[in-house]
Protein backbone atom coordinates (compact mmCIF):
# COMPACT_ATOMS: atom_id res chain seq x y z
CA UNK A 1 0.00 0.00 0.00
CA UNK A 2 1.33 3.49 -0.71
CA UNK A 3 0.19 5.48 2.31
CA UNK A 4 2.26 3.28 4.51
CA UNK A 5 5.32 2.94 2.34
CA UNK A 6 5.28 6.73 2.87
CA UNK A 7 4.79 6.82 6.74
CA UNK A 8 7.53 4.39 6.69
CA UNK A 9 9.79 6.35 4.87
CA UNK A 10 8.96 9.13 6.27
CA UNK A 11 9.69 7.74 9.30
CA UNK A 12 13.24 6.73 8.41
CA UNK A 13 14.14 10.15 7.34
CA UNK A 14 13.11 11.50 10.77
CA UNK A 15 15.56 9.09 12.43
CA UNK A 16 17.96 9.42 9.99
CA UNK A 17 17.77 13.48 10.73
CA UNK A 18 17.68 12.75 14.31
CA UNK A 19 20.83 10.33 14.55
CA UNK A 20 22.84 13.43 12.82
CA UNK A 21 21.58 16.22 14.61
CA UNK A 22 22.14 13.82 18.07
CA UNK A 23 20.58 14.90 21.14
CA UNK A 24 19.92 18.58 21.40
CA UNK A 25 20.29 19.08 24.79
CA UNK A 26 21.13 16.79 28.13
CA UNK A 27 20.73 17.59 31.95
CA UNK A 28 21.52 15.10 34.77
CA UNK A 29 21.02 16.27 38.40
CA UNK A 30 21.13 14.28 41.98
CA UNK A 31 17.51 14.41 44.00
CA UNK A 32 17.82 13.91 47.24
CA UNK A 33 14.37 12.20 47.90
CA UNK A 34 14.84 12.50 51.69
CA UNK A 35 15.78 16.43 51.18
CA UNK A 36 12.42 17.10 49.01
CA UNK A 37 10.69 20.05 50.97
CA UNK A 38 6.94 20.93 50.46
CA UNK A 39 6.23 23.03 48.02
CA UNK A 40 2.20 21.89 47.91
CA UNK A 41 1.39 25.83 48.32
CA UNK A 42 4.18 27.44 45.94
CA UNK A 43 5.11 26.50 42.71
CA UNK A 44 8.36 24.51 42.78
CA UNK A 45 9.85 25.78 39.61
CA UNK A 46 10.74 28.96 41.31
CA UNK A 47 12.37 27.61 44.06
CA UNK A 48 15.56 28.51 45.11
CA UNK A 49 16.33 24.68 45.83
CA UNK A 50 15.48 23.45 42.18
CA UNK A 51 16.21 26.28 40.52
CA UNK A 52 19.09 25.09 38.08
CA UNK A 53 16.81 21.49 37.62
CA UNK A 54 13.89 23.52 36.27
CA UNK A 55 15.93 26.47 34.43
CA UNK A 56 17.48 23.85 32.16
CA UNK A 57 13.81 21.95 32.01
CA UNK A 58 12.06 25.28 30.76
CA UNK A 59 14.96 25.60 28.44
CA UNK A 60 13.72 22.07 26.64
CA UNK A 61 11.11 22.72 24.12
CA UNK A 62 11.02 19.53 22.18
CA UNK A 63 10.40 15.91 22.92
CA UNK A 64 11.94 14.42 26.01
CA UNK A 65 13.14 11.33 27.55
CA UNK A 66 13.77 10.77 30.98
CA UNK A 67 14.68 8.32 33.60
CA UNK A 68 15.16 7.96 37.21
CA UNK A 69 18.63 5.89 38.16
CA UNK A 70 18.91 4.79 41.28
CA UNK A 71 22.45 5.44 43.39
CA UNK A 72 21.56 4.91 46.66
CA UNK A 73 21.76 1.37 48.32
CA UNK A 74 18.13 0.74 48.29
CA UNK A 75 17.22 -2.89 47.28
CA UNK A 76 14.14 -2.30 44.10
CA UNK A 77 12.30 -4.54 46.69
CA UNK A 78 12.07 -2.31 49.40
CA UNK A 79 11.20 0.60 47.03
CA UNK A 80 8.44 -1.08 45.35
CA UNK A 81 7.43 -1.86 48.97
CA UNK A 82 7.24 1.66 49.81
CA UNK A 83 5.45 2.93 46.98
CA UNK A 84 3.20 0.05 47.32
CA UNK A 85 1.56 0.88 50.79
CA UNK A 86 1.37 4.55 49.78
CA UNK A 87 -1.18 3.15 47.10
CA UNK A 88 -2.63 1.32 49.66
CA UNK A 89 -3.24 4.61 51.41
CA UNK A 90 -7.08 6.49 51.46
CA UNK A 91 -6.48 9.89 49.68
CA UNK A 92 -3.27 9.45 48.29
CA UNK A 93 -2.69 11.53 44.74
CA UNK A 94 -2.61 9.38 41.63
CA UNK A 95 1.08 7.45 41.16
CA UNK A 96 2.85 5.65 38.72
CA UNK A 97 1.68 2.25 37.22
CA UNK A 98 3.49 -1.27 39.00
CA UNK A 99 3.66 -4.60 37.50
CA UNK A 100 3.46 -7.70 39.70
CA UNK A 101 6.59 -9.00 37.90
CA UNK A 102 10.36 -6.59 38.39
CA UNK A 103 13.66 -7.77 37.24
CA UNK A 104 15.81 -7.92 40.78
CA UNK A 105 18.03 -6.04 41.24
CA UNK A 106 17.22 -3.52 38.75
CA UNK A 107 18.52 0.48 39.44
CA UNK A 108 16.07 1.68 37.47
CA UNK A 109 12.99 3.77 38.84
CA UNK A 110 11.24 4.86 36.42
CA UNK A 111 11.67 5.60 32.08
CA UNK A 112 9.27 8.55 30.90
CA UNK A 113 8.88 10.50 27.38
CA UNK A 114 6.89 13.91 27.01
CA UNK A 115 6.25 15.31 23.33
CA UNK A 116 6.83 18.82 25.10
CA UNK A 117 6.56 20.43 28.63
CA UNK A 118 9.02 18.58 30.40
CA UNK A 119 8.77 21.07 33.36
CA UNK A 120 5.24 19.97 34.20
CA UNK A 121 5.85 16.71 33.57
CA UNK A 122 8.88 16.85 36.78
CA UNK A 123 6.57 18.51 38.73
CA UNK A 124 4.43 16.06 39.26
CA UNK A 125 6.79 13.22 39.49
CA UNK A 126 8.55 15.44 42.67
CA UNK A 127 5.03 15.28 44.07
CA UNK A 128 3.88 19.18 43.67
CA UNK A 129 1.31 19.12 40.80
CA UNK A 130 -2.17 21.10 42.10
CA UNK A 131 -3.80 18.45 41.16
CA UNK A 132 -3.91 14.73 42.73
CA UNK A 133 -5.38 13.42 40.02
CA UNK A 134 -2.17 13.49 37.53
CA UNK A 135 -0.57 10.47 37.79
CA UNK A 136 3.10 10.52 38.24
CA UNK A 137 5.93 9.05 40.54
CA UNK A 138 4.82 11.74 43.49
CA UNK A 139 8.28 11.32 45.54
CA UNK A 140 7.75 13.69 47.81
CA UNK A 141 4.67 11.95 49.28
CA UNK A 142 6.66 8.23 49.83
CA UNK A 143 10.10 8.15 49.51
CA UNK A 144 10.93 9.76 52.86
CA UNK A 145 12.94 8.45 55.30
CA UNK A 146 14.57 5.84 52.91
CA UNK A 147 17.80 8.25 51.94
CA UNK A 148 16.32 7.31 48.45
CA UNK A 149 19.29 9.23 45.72
CA UNK A 150 18.36 9.17 42.15
CA UNK A 151 19.78 10.79 39.75
CA UNK A 152 17.54 11.98 36.54
CA UNK A 153 18.71 12.33 33.76
CA UNK A 154 16.92 14.29 30.49
CA UNK A 155 17.44 14.34 26.58
CA UNK A 156 15.98 16.79 24.07
CA UNK A 157 15.34 15.37 20.40
CA UNK A 158 14.89 17.33 17.99
CA UNK A 159 10.64 17.86 17.49
CA UNK A 160 10.13 15.90 14.56
CA UNK A 161 10.62 12.85 16.76
CA UNK A 162 7.67 13.83 18.95
CA UNK A 163 5.54 11.47 17.31
CA UNK A 164 8.31 8.42 18.08
CA UNK A 165 9.05 8.94 21.39
CA UNK A 166 6.54 5.73 22.53
CA UNK A 167 8.88 3.57 20.66
CA UNK A 168 12.11 5.32 22.16
CA UNK A 169 10.85 5.10 25.47
CA UNK A 170 9.51 1.36 25.30
CA UNK A 171 12.76 0.29 23.65
CA UNK A 172 14.84 1.97 26.84
CA UNK A 173 12.64 0.46 29.29
CA UNK A 174 13.02 -2.58 28.15
CA UNK A 175 16.80 -1.84 28.56
CA UNK A 176 16.77 -0.53 31.58
CA UNK A 177 14.33 -2.83 33.53
CA UNK A 178 12.75 0.31 35.56
CA UNK A 179 10.88 -0.86 38.95
CA UNK A 180 7.98 1.80 38.36
CA UNK A 181 6.24 2.23 35.01
CA UNK A 182 3.68 0.60 32.51
CA UNK A 183 6.60 -0.64 31.38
Amino acid sequence: MDLISKIKNDQIEIFQKSLLTGVIKEHSEVIYCDSLKDFMNIDVRNSTDHKVLFNNLKSMKGPVLYWFEILSENTHEEIRQKLIEYKNTSGVRASSAMWSYTVPNSKYLYVGKVKKGISGRMVTHLGYNKNPDTSGLQLFHWSKGMNLTLKLSVMEFIPEMADLMGVIELKVAQNLHPIIGKH
